[in-house]
């Protein structure tokens, strides 16, 4: 799984190459990616692992198609690395992360396509992709077909139960986990005692990574109309919110319709698992930030540094209280709190010292 990790990280870095990115986001992005709460939470579920570390390659390949315009032909490069890719995804052996990595990349070649060359781009993209699937299904056929026999055999060759397919909705006071991921308690410690298990809604990148994501989405209030950049931006921030609105499961009524009436949501249980999605597209956003990093001026100089102060606050009070309070406050509360704080210092402190320019 180590080397899985390494290659995630290896494929984020070269999308982020092929976006455009300078050195310091692509490192931050590749980083965010496979060292994120989401693959690291999982290291004991290898499949998933393997699987999710083919998609920033599958996303690579994409975005060669998009940037050539080329037509279907097996002999083109792109398409062809397109193939393998999705091969090697299909035979790491988990179907439900394939499935979503499969949208996920359906929802990037549309939008892509579509930015590139309207609805005609759209056509020649999603047919590129198709092309591709339907070979991938060919070469992962030796293990497809056994699979798909053995599973018309299980108790899963039929649509999954209400109660087990909502079961591991992401639980919504989780979102604070982004900012403090052991607020809850953590199962290294033996102290976890929040909703579900602790790695199901594992959604930390990292103060730094979340806090550049955060800074990424000025861009879109500045860039015009048409810039790709800008495009990018609304792309990953729309598979946030999509992603976001899939994992809460049963805490919204979207995924329950969903469930009854458009196939394919019956399949799994674990909604959670779409929050790939959004570690995904945090760890870009968070890759344009530190591309565009810079030390802050004006207002924002100001907030920057009323923001580093509190966070030197935060951190001295959650402390004192670690040392003084009793059994009123939960201890993973305070142990959080402070992290987070020094976290948050730290964070401003290079934001404070960073060069004038971009590096």
């Amino acid at each position: 799984s180590a080397a899985h990790l390494v290659w995630a990280g290896w494929g984020m870095v070269q999308l982020a190459r092929t976006i455009g990115m300078k050195e310091l986001g692509q490192v931050v992005s590749g980083l965010t990616y496979s060292l994120g709460g989401y693959l690291a939470a999982r290291q004991g579920f290898f499949s998933m692992i393997w699987v999710a570390a083919w998609l920033p390659w599958i996303i690579v390949a994409i975005e060669g198609l998009i940037d050539h315009n080329q037509s279907l032909k097996w002999v083109r490069r792109p398409w062809m690395r397109l193939v393998v890719f999705l091969s090697f995804m299909l035979l790491a052996g988990h179907a439900q992360l394939s499935w979503y990595i499969i949208l996920l990349a359906g929802i990037w070649t549309a939008w892509r396509g579509w930015h590139v060359g309207g609805m005609g781009g759209i056509g020649k993209t999603v047919v590129n992709l198709g092309g591709a699937g339907v070979c991938a299904g060919l070469v992962a056929s030796v293990q497809l077909i056994p699979t798909f026999e053995y599973l018309m055999q299980s108790q899963r060759s039929g649509m999954v139960d209400y109660e087990v397919a909502m079961a591991y909705s992401f639980w919504p006071w989780r979102f604070l986990t982004l900012l403090a991921p052991d607020l809850f308690g953590n199962p290294g410690y033996g102290d976890y005692w929040g909703y579900a298990n602790y790695w199901e809604d594992a959604i930390y990148i990292g103060m730094l990574p979340l806090l550049l994501a955060m800074g990424a989405t000025w861009s879109i209030f500045t860039l015009k109309r048409g810039d790709g950049l800008r495009s990018l931006l609304i792309l990953l921030w729309g598979v946030i919110a999509v992603g976001l609105l899939f994992a809460l499961g049963a805490n919204t009524p979207v995924f329950p319709w969903l469930y009854r009436y458009v196939p394919t949501f019956d399949m799994f249980n674990a909604p959670s698992r779409y929050l790939i999605w959004v570690s995904f597209a945090l760890s870009l956003l968070a890759g344009v930030g530190a591309w565009h990093w810079v030390r802050p001026q004006g207002r924002v100089l100001y907030w920057t540094r009323l923001a580093t102060a509190g966070a030197v606050a935060v951190s001295i009070g959650a402390g004192l209280t670690w040392l003084s309070a009793g059994e009123e406050i939960r201890t993973t509360f305070i142990r959080a709190t402070v992290i987070a704080g020094v976290w948050g210092v730290g964070s401003g402190i290079l934001a404070l010292t960073m060069p004038p320019h971009n590096l």
